[in-house]
């Protein structure tokens, strides 16, 4: 699933989109 990061966990990256690992 695609989500934004506001949906999704802090992205260590900080990345616009999360990855799939994040959203889990």
């Amino acid at each position: 699933m695609d989500v934004p990061c506001i949906f999704a966990h802090n992205h260590p990256s900080g990345d616009p989109e999360a990855s799939e690992d994040d959203i889990e």
